[in-house]
């Protein structure tokens, strides 16, 4: 079942990649989702994660994106045994810079600015942070004619 999901994942890619060769003036977007869960063996300890990350850019240009993503993020852990309960929320955003060249391969970087709330319990003891997040994304990617 994972290796049909991969495969199906993969041809989503390729056949999304192939609509980006637009020209100046266009609007393109995507995003990712992400959700993962984890039970450890042996032991009542569970996690999971959970992301959402969509994205919209215009071509300034032929082939240079310019835009703006939001990204949401929460994870969380806990363990009766241990009487442990940890949470985190992060929400973020900014800008970011995509160019493709003509062989398909293309640039990105980006940098997101936001804040994280984490909460931790452990034996009744509860606490609070909250922080300012900021991430910086440099990457090279292909996409499918």
């Amino acid at each position: 079942m994972k290796n049909i999901l991969c495969v199906l994942l993969i041809c989503g890619i390729s056949t999304f990649g192939y609509s980006q060769f637009i020209k100046k003036g266009s609007v393109i977007g995507g995003g990712s989702f992400d959700f993962q869960t984890a039970k450890y063996k042996d032991s009542d300890s569970k996690s999971y994660s959970f992301s959402l990350i969509p994205w919209a850019g215009y071509l300034v240009i032929d082939n240079l994106v310019v835009g703006a993503n939001f990204e949401f993020q929460n994870s969380g852990s806990k363990s009766s045994s241990y009487d442990y309960k940890s949470t985190s929320n992060s929400i973020l955003f900014g800008p970011f810079v995509r160019y493709y060249l003509k062989q398909g391969i293309f640039f990105h970087g980006q940098s997101n600015f936001g804040f994280t709330k984490f909460n931790l319990n452990v034996q009744g003891s509860e606490s609070t942070t909250k922080t300012n997040s900021s991430h910086a994304r440099f990457g090279v990617g292909y996409a499918a004619r």
